[in-house]
């Protein structure tokens, strides 16, 4: 009670990461803003789609935007035992797709998958999953397929925390 409340919040911090029962939540949470911390440091404009919206971030947990370019990146932070399915790739990709016809996609059916390939080619629209553990091999090969990049076996490091709540 005695310590100025600079120094409570510390302490609090410091609990809460020296902790080890967080929920599923604030890990996955810690780790979306970890990855982000990391975009941001290389210049993008990253919104946090996982944490903001939960279940409604429609498997899109960030979008980071640099130039031209614009990231749709799912994070998983899983036990090491655990392996990511397709089902996951899949998801980011029709997420991703979702993303370009809200606001990009060409209205003429004829051409919108054609020119949301290009988008993908050319790198302006990238899928990435950043995961900590291994893919399946369908995983990775649907990965190679659908043009979503893969960064997997990804560990949380350390990044700033602002606010702390010392509840």
């Amino acid at each position: 009670k005695a310590l100025p409340s600079v120094e409570k919040n510390q302490k609090a911090l410091d609990r809460y990461l020296e902790s080890r029962n967080k929920s599923k939540w604030a890990i996955g949470r810690d780790y979306e803003m970890y990855i982000g911390y990391l975009y941001e440091n290389k210049g993008y404009a990253v919104e946090y789609k996982g944490i903001i919206d939960g279940f409604d971030d429609l498997g899109r947990d960030i979008i980071a935007q640099k130039d031209k370019e614009i990231c749709i990146i799912q994070c998983k932070y899983w036990a090491q035992y655990k392996e990511v399915h397709e089902k996951h790739i899949f998801q980011l990709f029709g997420t991703t797709m979702e993303y370009w016809i809200r606001n990009f996609g060409c209205h003429e059916k004829q051409n919108s998958f054609k020119e949301f390939i290009r988008y993908l080619n050319e790198s302006r629209l990238r899928p990435i999953f950043v995961c900590s553990t291994n893919l399946s091999d369908k995983a990775k090969e649907m990965a190679a397929v659908l043009n979503v990049k893969i960064v997997d076996k990804f560990p949380i490091g350390n990044f700033p925390r602002i606010k702390c709540n010392t509840n």
